[in-house]
């Protein structure tokens, strides 16, 4: 069946279902499909990798994995088994595959603060200094918050869309701070690059999809767009 809807060389997200943490921590990392067989889906990692690359998640620890076919989602709960190799992941398909209808997320043209930079590689570094930075700013902050330089992005709750300086390439991973207000505390999101369209001389637009964020932050802006949506005239 599985095979049917996943192939080889399909994009899909891996979406961590069910936080072992007791927190309420997102994360949502891009995989391609190497192979299905007997129920088992080897996935590929895109982003840079250490040699000694710790686990992901633990063995065992459930996910739910995402992707299209012929304009309908797919979603199909899942397993992992174990780190073949760092960078490729081996899950074990849980028997349930559903399929839905996309509905596309609100976004919003908004100025807001941003600050953000290249998170550092591998894959466990830029993911280690979310977390660092995230403790920061929520478990032990430093004054109140600085007022961040303001610019004009395109957001949703998935993920945001702005021009850089410097040329960006699919699946590098940014640290990204967002602030609506002056001196509130800021959102922080570990977010990765889907696409990028170059400008000359260097510059870039890019779509971010949010890779790691707190599910209350993602409400945050959720609210965010809906007030600005809703004060909009028209």
């Amino acid at each position: 069946m599985f095979k049917r809807y996943f192939r080889p060389g399909q994009k899909v997200q891996l979406c961590l279902a069910s936080p072992a943490r007791g927190d309420d921590r997102l994360e949502t990392l891009t995989g391609y499909c190497q192979e299905i067989h007997e129920g088992l889906c080897l996935i590929a990692l895109p982003y840079p990798c250490a040699a000694d690359e710790p686990l992901l998640w633990k063995p065992g620890t459930p996910v739910e994995l995402f992707s299209d076919n012929r304009g309908l989602g797919l979603r199909a709960a899942a397993t992992l088994e174990r780190q073949v190799e760092p960078g490729l992941l081996r899950f074990r398909l849980n028997g349930d595959l559903n399929l839905f209808q996309r509905r596309p997320r609100q976004r919003l043209n908004a100025t807001i603060g941003i600050r953000f930079s290249r998170a550092v590689a591998p894959l466990s570094a830029a993911r280690l200094q979310w977390s660092r930075q995230l403790a920061a700013i929520v478990e032990s902050p430093a004054g109140p918050p600085p007022t961040l330089p303001r610019g004009l992005v395109n957001l949703s709750t998935g993920g945001i869309r702005l021009g850089f300086k410097n040329p960006l390439q699919v699946a590098d991973l940014c640290l990204m701070l967002l602030q609506f207000e002056p001196a509130t505390p800021p959102i922080c999101t570990l977010a990765e690059t889907v696409w990028v369209e170059k400008h000359a001389p260097g510059t870039c637009t890019a779509g971010l999809q949010f890779a790691k964020i707190l599910a209350r932050d993602q409400e945050r802006i959720e609210r965010f767009i809906r007030e600005r949506q809703r004060s909009a005239p028209r």
